[in-house]
């Protein structure tokens, strides 16, 4: 673990020491920072009929390096840490239970475009990308879940309880498809607003799930993560790149 953490900082930090240097002409390098909410979908098998489908809230938030090809396009590239919610939710049962089970690391590579919107201050943003990710609880002992009960008022009740397994992989890799808009903020930074879909490959989580409805027999259900996700999230960012052309 230590080792692929060392790989990671130093492959960020060559990253950051020769995006300034791979510059396109008169073009900017941007320095920012995000965060986002996500929507963590899980694929359900279920016997019973039971559990209802709905994404797990949990959140990403990183640094990342644009740079500009040309005043349209555009490369990027940052170090983000995202964080992973698991669970269950029943169709009976309005209340949700929830734990996050564990973190990855995400290097992006992102070409997008900036079209304008409005008078060179609002832009459209589309973006395509893919990711390198490193689960961080990779190789720990077992996984984690838990157990319990939820009820409404009527009367239903649903006692569960389920296991997580998240060292099915060590590294995986996501698709990404975005939008934003994009607003120039005092002629150099921007504040940007986006949504993206992430799509996977590999299992990274597999919830072995048990459970009873109203003291029916026990029901089994699998639930299972690729990581496919959505994201809601915030950017700010800064042309660095002023630094050194201001001092020629």
């Amino acid at each position: 673990k230590n080792c692929f953490m060392t790989r990671l900082i130093i492959l960020f930090a060559i990253t950051i020491v020769t995006a300034p240097i791979v510059t396109f002409g008169q073009n900017k390098t941007y320095f920012g920072i995000e965060a986002a909410v996500t929507g963590d979908f899980y694929k359900i098998n279920d016997n019973g009929g039971e559990i209802k489908k709905t994404p797990f809230t949990s959140g990403l938030w990183g640094i990342n390096i644009k740079q500009e090809i040309t005043n349209k396009l555009f490369l990027e590239t940052g170090l983000i840490r995202k964080y992973y919610s698991d669970g269950v939710n029943f169709k009976k049962i309005s209340s949700t239970s929830t734990n996050n089970e564990f973190n990855a690391w995400f290097i992006p590579i992102r070409f997008g475009a900036s079209i304008n919107l409005k008078k060179n201050k609002i832009f459209i943003v589309p973006v395509i990308g893919y990711n390198f990710c490193i689960n961080s609880n990779y190789g720990e002992v077992g996984g984690t879940g838990a157990s319990g009960f939820v009820g409404e008022s009527n009367g239903d009740k649903v006692t569960y309880s389920y296991t997580s397994n998240y060292n099915l992989a060590k590294t995986f890799s996501l698709l990404q498809t975005g939008i934003g808009i994009e607003f120039k903020l005092f002629k150099t930074a921007s504040l940007s607003f986006y949504s993206n879909y992430y799509f996977g490959f590999k299992k990274i989580n597999v919830l072995d799930i048990k459970y009873s409805t109203n003291n029916s027999n026990t029901q089994s259900a699998e639930a299972i993560s690729k990581s496919n996700m959505t994201s809601f999230g915030v950017q700010v960012k800064y042309p660095i790149s002023n630094f050194w052309t201001k001092s020629k």
